[in-house]
């Protein structure tokens, strides 16, 4: 697991703070900082800090949508493989066996997938720049 980012200076994180001190239960009230800026903050959040808690969120939250639209498509092609394994069977009884098949090595089918999700990652990171844009411009 890598270490998190303090919300409010991007520095790796080695702290938990309260973003409202008088408000311990509410789970979004916790994020992670750096033991030198929580000895700094104030007692009351700036609205700077406010907004960097509230981004954070948001982020979190698009991260949470990626992964389950990734999991959703999985699903998805799993169950478009099993249509596409039972027309596969019935075009193999009908065509010859060819000879010099290349069979794909597990090495290069991981890198193969390694590619994609790559692929995936940059294009969801650039879909969480475009939801926290929109969404900053509500906040100004």
């Amino acid at each position: 697991m890598t270490v998190r980012k303090c919300i409010y200076t991007g520095k790796d994180s080695d702290a938990k703070d309260q973003v409202l001190p008088d408000n311990p239960f509410n789970w979004t009230n916790k994020v992670p900082t750096t033991k030198e800026y929580k000895e700094k903050k104030g007692k009351l959040p700036t609205e700077l800090e406010m907004q960097a808690n509230e981004t954070f969120h948001l982020l979190e939250l698009a991260r949470n949508r990626v992964l389950f639209y990734e999991a959703k498509l999985a699903e998805i092609q799993k169950e478009l493989k099993k249509d596409d394994i039972s027309t596969e069977k019935e075009e193999k009884i009908q065509e010859k066996p060819q000879k010099n098949i290349q069979k794909t090595s597990r090495k290069d089918m991981e890198i193969e997938k390694a590619i994609k999700e790559k692929e995936i990652m940059e294009d969801s990171e650039k879909a969480i720049e475009e939801v926290l844009k929109k969404k900053s411009n509500l906040w100004d």
